[in-house]
């Protein structure tokens, strides 16, 4: 029988673990990671704000982060305000209809009507 090699061992890898965990905190981290949200509303020209920052004007893609909880707000003189709230799930895209503004309730006028 001939005498066996030692087998060469892999060193431990404990320096692999601490970069991962600091990869893994990066990541998750709210606004270190963002992506373009095609976002479209009618009609056209309502401002879009996420989380309370003003973004630009829809239709757009709008830099929302991918974790945390986001709000979108669409707002249009002459429209009621739309708040999107984003869950966990981020959806592909968001489309929002703004409703026209009008006065309080037993204000409504026939004559509107269309």
């Amino acid at each position: 029988m001939l005498p066996s090699a030692p087998v060469p061992r892999l060193p431990p890898r404990r320096h692999l673990g601490a970069a991962a965990a600091v990869a893994l905190i990066a990541a998750i981290a709210p606004g270190c990671l963002v992506h373009r949200l095609p976002i479209i509303a009618a009609p056209v020209g309502a401002s879009v704000s996420v989380n309370g920052t003003r973004v630009g004007v829809a239709p757009m893609d709008a830099p929302v982060p991918l974790v945390g909880p986001t709000i979108l707000l669409l707002e249009l003189s002459g429209y009621r305000p739309v708040p999107v709230r984003l869950g966990f799930f981020r959806p592909h895209g968001v489309e929002v209809l703004l409703v026209p503004e009008h006065g309080g309730a037993g204000t409504w006028d026939p004559s509107r009507a269309e």
